[in-house]
């Protein structure tokens, strides 16, 4: 499997500087633009093999590559009011190549004992990632494991169990143990500015996170109706997190980077209901309430916090005559705790065309944030400071994909996660799972 992508980007930043009394500081608005683009191409090869032994017991098993390689180029420029003319900055202009692969082996059994379903599985993944600054001639790297000490660690088991009961009611219970990555906004060294009074920088020597999870959950169909409940408790070994602290140069200036912390826990309650209204019309709602408790190991001290939050989505489905279907997706997410505060509350809503053509091709026509309301950010408050900080990736947009499928692909040993259970994506998701 190859993917290509490709894309460009222009910001312009203005921050007005005032006197005591209003007056306007000289040489004020700063001038800043922020122009460049990146690429990159991936590649996934993947290979199963199933053993169905008899009616009830299945042994699988597989490898699986994926390596990515991404370019990017970004030229950032100051007014210069005596020239009257943009100058490059040449600290915060970079040129950059990242190299990332992911290699992972993977054995899964899974059979049926006194009327109880069972699959256990184990993986092993070893990971790859190198940066090169190339117009600096820096570069920034990580392999994991690292040597024979952790190689455990890179040892994800995974066990489930379920069991059906009468009225189409069935429970499950299932631990198991995962890795997320730092990408590479997270381990970049250098600035990536903000506005005059926040940088934000990565740190090169994040580790990946680990964690463990148990969850329990009881799935009825009542009619038209599907009612699925979970309760989840996750501990989390040395977790990416993100932090803020002054600069040593400036101490009116907030640098913001990411650290592995010491652990977290979360426990919560997932609920989600998928009923048909009526003929065609799908609604599907989920709410997740939970509590975090983390402790994080910030620059000079130990910073913990822990606290409730909670999310909610909804998705209305309608299929239309001649294979067409218009989904409509909402997002609601309120603050989550962070070692020093607390994220901003974020929501959003998509809206998507999909057309079918023959069972081959498949045309999705997608208007994101109608609105024009997603946007993400933080609340600091430390003992040396407060500040409220908000940013977001892209402003609304329309997006036509256009898929062609070859044949039929089960990737369902290999697939990603279809929500983290509290709301958290702190790094790379390629991680594979049973």
């Amino acid at each position: 499997n190859q993917n290509h992508s490709i894309s460009e980007f222009n910001n312009d930043f203005s921050t007005n500087s005032y006197l005591n009394g209003g007056i306007v500081a000289p040489f004020s608005p700063t001038k800043q633009k922020n122009i460049g683009g990146s690429g990159s191409d991936m590649y996934t090869f993947q290979l199963d093999y199933v053993n169905p032994l008899n009616e009830n017991s299945k042994f699988e098993t597989g490898i699986r590559s994926y390596y990515k390689n991404t370019s990017n180029l970004s030229t950032t420029s100051n007014y210069n009011y005596s020239d009257q003319a943009y100058q490059k900055d040449s600290i915060l202009s970079n040129n950059y190549l990242i190299n990332e692969m992911v290699n992972a082996a993977y054995v899964n059994y899974s059979s049926k004992l006194l009327g109880i379903n069972y699959q256990s599985g184990l993986r092993f993944e070893q990971s790859y990632y190198k940066g090169d600054i190339t117009d600096k001639k820096q570069s920034f790297s990580y392999s994991y494991p690292t040597s024979a000490n952790n190689v455990l660690k890179s040892i994800f088991p995974a066990l489930y169990f379920s069991k059906k009961f009468v009225h189409n009611q069935e429970v499950q219970l299932n631990f198991s143990r995962k890795i997320n990555r730092p990408n590479f906004f997270q381990l970049m060294p250098f600035i990536m500015f903000a506005d005059k009074q926040n940088y934000r920088i990565g740190n090169p020597q994040l580790t990946p996170e680990f964690t463990n999870i148990a969850e329990a959950n009881y799935n009825i169909i009542y009619g038209k109706i599907n009612f699925l409940s979970s309760v989840y408790y996750k501990y989390t070994e040395s977790p990416i997190t993100n932090v803020s602290y002054p600069s040593a140069a400036d101490s009116l200036v907030l640098v913001n980077t990411f650290v592995n912390g010491k652990s977290s826990f979360t426990n919560g309650w997932d609920n989600t209901i998928k009923l048909t209204l009526f003929k065609n019309l799908d609604v599907v709602v989920n709410a997740n309430v939970f509590y975090t408790n983390i402790t994080s190991g910030t620059i000079g001290n130990n910073a913990s916090n822990s606290g409730y939050s909670w999310f909610g989505k909804a998705n209305l489905s309608y299929k239309f005559p001649k294979d067409f279907t218009l989904q409509l997706n909402g997002s609601y997410e309120a603050p989550k705790i962070i070692p020093q505060g607390t994220t901003l509350k974020m929501y959003f809503a998509d809206v998507t065309l999909n057309k079918m053509i023959n069972k081959k091709w498949i045309l999705n026509l997608t208007l994101s944030d109608m609105f024009n309301t997603k946007r993400m950010g933080s609340h600091y408050d430390t003992p040396y400071y407060m500040q409220d900080l908000s940013r977001r990736r892209e402003a609304r947009f329309v997006r036509l994909n256009v898929t062609y499928m070859f044949g039929k692909l089960d990737s369902s040993i290999f697939k990603r996660k279809g929500q983290k259970r509290d709301g958290q994506n702190t790094g790379n998701q390629d991680g594979l799972d049973f």
